[in-house]
């Protein structure tokens, strides 16, 4: 023990030695770890502030050696302020920091300028070696920079001092809101510079941007986290925006009284202009009442005596209500209190349906109260409207006509078809991403459609539609009118109709209604839709109908005016003959003229104008003239003043009257006072109008027929030239005859799925209930099911037969659609095929076989023929993507800034009413360049070009945003429009992500998403518009077409 005393109390004293001898400073730079000056190394294992080193110089010319560790000397620890203080005089501090003696010791980091200096920061150590932090004479604790507590609250080394001084030094301060127009609103209203407690919200400080004033909140945290791109904290920057938005409150008060003053003084003198008005009229145009008109007037004006002529109206009368509605609309203070009665709001739709201009012009004048345009747009548009069915216009349809409730007889209705033409051109729906206006009938009908067009010409992208083919409800003993469904078509064809006719029977069955006829004109396709279920010669007016089990027929009747218009034009065109003599037009023209030759206004006929004779493309359209011309009168009229010759002629066009008169009949009264028998109600089976269509009607068309078959001299194009056509011949015929886990499982799913399966009508809850007692029962009946699965698909599959073989030849193409579609209804009306699918449902369902509907099998029967159609084509279509992954043109460069600058601008003025309103709009505030920034793409060319002050412009980081949105939406547009989920792509675009969070780093988090999703699908929907014009105009130059309307004939002649 002695000797080890010895050996240490030996080793103390040489190293004081060394320190005593003649010494030089080695300077090692912070963080070093080495430092060598010719062959001395310096070693240093911690970071640590610019340590100053006492080195012994063995060779004063070569070799300096270290005396001691440098980290024992940083580390070694410390016992009192003195010991600190030595130590820290050893080493140099960062640039600005000084030591202020002690105790206490203070070190502290200077702000000189030209006029002053001040402490920025200090550190300062107790005799405890107790530590404290101060910014700007603000203690600086742990939460307001955590990275403190990783320092010991006693100072034991001096590598702990020198980790404080570093953790000070590397702190971002506030600097507060230095604007010019923040300091000037801070010194000229002190009313912004406080809360609304009344306390001081805020202080000027110049110790921090070079004695330049800066304006801080009193709740100013003074430091910012180091990795924050932010300059200033939270609360300065919610005070930023409180003084912002005060001044443009007092910009926008100080316009707005100015306006004030303005208008006010403008009123005044308008009001002295009609007080001197009025005085003026009354003086010269005045009327002095008597005492009994003054009364009567009162009476009218007086409220009280109004109430009491309302009281005596039918409560439940429209009049009642409606002088109702105009008095509580009356009292109204704000139109927006005003809630209308249902009656109301039919008559306001129906007022505007008829004309727009004259409905806003009545509401305009202030005579009476309506309701406004937008309010009746909530009704119209309660719905979305869509392509095909849905099956919330079922419940509709089903609620208007009360299923549950109504009698028997309410429930029978008609299905009206009618095709109209409309304006080609493309419209986005912003709502589902799609692009409407192209030709869609149904799943089968497009791929059919598709596959023979590239059969033809190589080409599967979707047509543009130039129809509308539209499905209405109009029921047999009600006043029931109800839009359907519509299907926009190109070239429609008699078996396109098929499946989408079959499926509105269905689901209207479905609805609990009971469909007993369809009618429609006489277009080809509608004539080629009805022989399809019959493929004789015969006529075909009725067929069964397979959604029901009570073999009720479903009819076919050709539309009564439209028969009348073609028979009409017929005998224009057609130099008719008939028992040896001719119907010819120019009888009645010769009449015309005998009837006019004097123009004293006695005439036979007073309704018979020039229109009537002298028809024009628009005249042969119109119903009225052609029901005016084959009238009773004129036939009478040629039989008494125009001779034998013209006999054939009078009976066609009474025949023609009597049959428009018997499907005329709309109204209880009118055949009675009018003295026409032919349109009295028809109140029996038995009633001679039905007898007379056949042994009469239909008689003297078959006798006609033949007549002409057999004159002989004349070839078939001249015997038909002297017949109707053959369009009308069917279509009077029909009318007259008339009046008087596989293919199952997918399809029973589809079932289950579809939401008009839920409604509470009879049927739909059979075929539910069938359903999921199906679904339960195939698991464990593997075979059986397989076995009738084979069954019904080998029969539906010998209908596909016709498909297979198509050909280039458009014609082909449609014969064998058509026999496909006609085979198919033959099979899923055939005996076999009801009995196949019975027997397999009463093994299989719960229900009793007299419940079993007709409409389950039906509807799955149909689902599994349409996937047996895309399945046995054997084809695959690939339509053309209008997606590119292409960059972006110099022209497209300049063209996306140029939009990009319309979305803060959009945004701004829908976030007006916006609970956060002050906060979003200081962020769209950030998206906005403020001139500073160097454009290196060049693509603010055009912009710099059109701008005259009023556009925005955003800055770098907003246009590469939208840049990134542009790509990704490019990536997701379909043929037909944008994929379903396309907001949701873009939001969760990592590229997108990544620009927004460092646009938004300081911005609130909720604000933040919501201002990102508003700004997305902003920009989705703009760009849905700009493509569906963009494809719009390369149709349009691709056709050499143009969609515009002609100009109106009045403007043409003016």
């Amino acid at each position: 023990m002695g000797g080890r005393k010895f050996r240490m109390e030996r080793h103390r004293k040489n190293e004081e030695r060394k320190i005593a001898r003649p010494s030089m400073i080695v300077s090692v730079p912070r963080n070093a770890v080495t430092l060598s000056v010719g062959l001395m190394t310096i070693q240093s294992s911690a970071p640590v502030l610019h340590p100053v080193v006492q080195c012994q110089s063995t060779d004063e010319t070569s070799t300096m050696l270290v005396s001691f560790p440098l980290s024992a000397f940083m580390q070694r620890k410390i016992t009192s302020v003195d010991v600190l203080l030595s130590r820290l005089e050893k080493i140099s501090l960062p640039s600005m920091w000084v030591i202020l003696g002690g105790p206490p010791l203070v070190v502290c980091r200077m702000h000189s300028s030209q006029l002053q200096t001040t402490v920025l920061m200090s550190v300062k150590v107790t005799a405890e070696l107790q530590w404290s932090a101060t910014v700007l004479d603000k203690t600086v604790t742990s939460e307001m920079l955590p990275v403190l507590g990783e320092v010991p609250s006693t100072i034991s080394a001096v590598t702990e001092l020198c980790r404080l001084v570093d953790i000070l030094d590397g702190v971002k301060l506030c600097i507060g809101n230095p604007d010019d127009n923040i300091v000037q609103l801070y010194h000229s209203s002190t009313y912004t510079l406080h809360s609304y407690s009344g306390h001081q919200a805020g202080y000027i400080d110049t110790a921090l941007l070079n004695h330049r004033e800066t304006v801080h909140h009193k709740n100013c945290k003074l430091i910012i986290h180091p990795n924050s791109r932010a300059v200033r904290c939270s609360a300065c920057s919610t005070y930023r925006s409180t003084l912002l938005t005060q001044k443009w409150k007092r910009a926008n008060l100080v316009a707005r009284l100015g306006n004030i003053r303005t208008s006010y003084r403008s009123l005044l003198k308008q009001l002295e202009r009609l007080r001197s008005r009025i005085h003026q009229d009354t003086e010269v145009k005045g009327v002095f009442l008597d005492e009994e008109c003054n009364a009567y007037i009162k009476d009218i004006i007086c409220l009280p005596e109004t109430a009491k002529h309302l009281e005596s109206l039918p409560e439940d009368s429209f009049k009642h209500i409606f002088w109702q509605q105009q008095i509580e609309a009356a009292s109204q203070h704000s139109s927006r209190h005003m809630r209308w009665h249902p009656l109301m709001i039919r008559f306001c739709l129906s007022l505007r349906h008829k004309s727009g201009g004259a409905y806003e012009l009545l509401r305009e004048s202030g005579c009476i109260k309506l309701p406004s345009q937008r309010t009746l747009r909530d009704y119209t548009h309660y719905v979305q409207s869509c392509e095909g069915f849905s099956a919330d216009v079922d419940v509709m349809l089903r609620n208007a006509v009360n299923v549950e409730s109504c009698p028997e007889r309410e429930k029978y209705v008609a299905i009206l078809i009618d095709e109209m033409h409309v304006r080609e051109d493309l419209v986005f729906d912003r709502w589902n991403g799609n692009l409407v206006g192209f030709a869609n009938l149904g799943e089968t009908n497009n791929h059919l459609m598709q596959l023979e067009s590239a059969l033809t010409d190589g080409n599967t992208a979707p047509s543009q539609a130039k129809t509308m083919v539209v499905f209405m409800i109009r029921g047999l003993f009600t006043k029931l009118q109800f839009p359907y469904a519509q299907f926009p078509c190109c070239a429609l064809k008699g078996d396109q109709l098929y499946d989408p006719f079959w499926e509105a029977v269905g689901r209207v069955e479905n609805c609990g209604l009971k469909v007993l006829a369809v009618t429609m004109d006489g277009s080809s396709a509608n004539r080629k839709l009805i022989k399809l279920h019959n493929t004789s010669s015969d006529v075909t007016y009725r067929i069964a109908n397979p959604y029901t089990a009570e073999k009720r027929f479903l009819f076919f009747i050709s539309d009564p005016p439209h028969l009348i218009k073609t028979t009409r034009n017929c005998w224009h065109n057609r130099m008719l003959w008939n028992n040896g003599k001719y119907i010819c037009w120019d009888q009645l023209k010769q009449f015309y003229d005998m009837d006019t030759a004097k123009a004293v206004g006695m005439r036979i006929l007073p309704k018979l104008k020039f229109e009537h004779i002298y028809l024009t493309a628009f005249s042969k359209m119109r119903v009225d003239l052609a029901a005016q011309v084959l009238s009773e009168s004129v036939s009478k009229a040629l039989v008494l003043f125009c001779g034998d010759e013209c006999n054939e002629t009078s009976q066609f066009v009474e025949m023609m009257d009597k049959f428009f008169d018997a499907l005329n009949v709309h109204n209880y009264s009118h055949g009675s006072q009018a003295l026409k028998p032919f349109q009295l109600p028809y109140t029996s089976r038995e009633d001679p109008r039905l007898k007379w269509l056949v042994e009469c009607f239909l008689k003297y068309l078959e006798d006609w027929e033949r007549s002409v078959v057999g004159r002989s001299g004349f070839s078939l194009a001249e015997k038909s030239n002297m017949l109707l056509s053959e369009e009308t011949l069917y279509g009077l015929k029909m009318t007259s005859s008339c009046v008087s886990d596989g293919y199952l499982l997918k399809s029973v799913k589809a079932l289950l799925d579809d939401k008009a399966f839920l409604m509470p009508s009879a049927s739909a809850t059979s075929a539910l209930k069938m359903a999921q007692d199906l679904m339960k029962w195939m698991p464990s009946n593997d075979v059986k099911v397989k076995a009738f699965q084979n069954d019904i698909v080998e029969l539906l599959r010998g209908c596909i037969k016709p498909i297979k073989l198509l050909t280039s030849s458009k014609k082909t193409c449609t014969r064998r659609r058509v026999k496909m579609w006609s085979s198919y209804h033959v099979v899923r009306t055939s005996q076999d095929y009801v009995d196949k699918w019975m027997a397999f449902l009463r093994d299989s369902s719960t229900l009793p076989a007299t419940q079993l509907c007709p409409v389950f099998f039906q509807y799955v029967g149909n689902q599994i023929f349409r996937q047996l159609v895309r399945d046995e084509c054997g084809f695959s279509l690939e339509c053309s993507n209008l997606g590119t992954t292409e960059q972006l043109t110099y022209e497209e460069l300049n063209a996306l800034r140029y939009t990009a600058g319309y979305v803060p601008r959009a945004l701004q003025k829908k976030l007006f009413k916006h609970p956060r309103q002050k906060d979003l709009q200081l962020y769209l505030n950030e998206l906005i360049s403020d001139g500073s920034e160097a454009v290196t793409d060049f693509s603010d060319d055009w912009l710099t070009a059109v701008n005259r002050g009023g556009l925005i412009v955003v800055n770098n980081m907003a246009f590469e945003l939208f840049h990134t949105m542009e790509c990704e939406f490019r990536h997701n547009i379909q043929p037909t429009g944008i994929v379903d989920n396309a907001v949701e792509l873009i939001l969760n675009n990592e590229d997108v992500l990544f620009l927004w969070s460092i646009i938004s780093n300081s911005w609130d988090q909720d604000c933040s998403s919501e201002l990102l999703e508003r700004m997305v699908k902003l920009w989705i929907t703009l760009r849905g518009f700009s493509l569906c014009g963009a494809l719009m105009e390369q149709y349009k130059v691709t056709n050499k077409i143009t969609t515009q309307k002609s100009k109106a004939m009045r403007k043409e002649l003016g």
